[in-house]
């Protein structure tokens, strides 16, 4: 075999072999493990309490629990819901908490300028129900001040010994999905 053909297999070889090991995530994708739909969305005001998005659970292959925030609750039935809003160029994440937890001084790593409010208030977000996405007025600033994009994620908290995790989503594609709140 000439040199150049050695070499060249050599390295299709161990590209492919690296290609696992190069994966951002450790080779586990997000899958969906939920669907929603999106009912309202809201209107940005220079309020601190403005709704940013209704949704309702149409379905879904584990009970989605509210996390904290804490890092106490990780596990696939625990869900963080994030929002990055996208404005000017810059991106900033706004992690929402469950309203009772939403409130929760800053020093105690729990405050938020997003809050999740539940009609059953259960902390599990059961098919059919409908829960409210909106801007905490205890935080003191908005989310979205004026007409603002926001992509919203919702995945499980899952730790490194624990199975890929799952997303929340209004398809079975894509797991961030984009909104203009106006």
């Amino acid at each position: 075999m000439k040199p150049k053909a050695f070499f060249l297999t050599l390295i299709m070889i161990t590209c492919s072999l690296l290609s696992g090991c190069l994966d951002d995530n450790g080779g586990n994708e997000s899958t969906v493990v939920g669907i929603y739909t999106a009912d309202t969305i809201g209107t940005a005001t220079s309020n601190n309490n403005d709704v940013l998005l209704e949704l309702t659970l149409v379905s879904s292959d584990y009970p989605i629990r509210f996390t904290d925030g804490t890092g106490s609750e990780d596990g696939k039935e625990f869900f963080t819901f994030t929002i990055e809003k996208v404005e000017s160029g810059s991106k900033a994440n706004h992690d929402c908490k469950h309203e009772d937890d939403a409130t929760i001084p800053p020093q105690m790593g729990a405050s938020s300028s997003c809050e999740i409010i539940e009609t059953n208030n259960d902390r599990v977000w059961s098919v059919g129900e409908t829960i409210t996405l909106q801007e905490n007025i205890d935080a003191g600033v908005g989310v979205c001040d004026t007409t603002c994009t926001i992509i919203l994620e919702i995945c499980n908290t899952v730790n490194a010994f624990e199975e890929s995790p799952g997303c929340v989503s209004t398809n079975s594609n894509e797991v961030k999905i984009e909104y203009q709140i106006n």
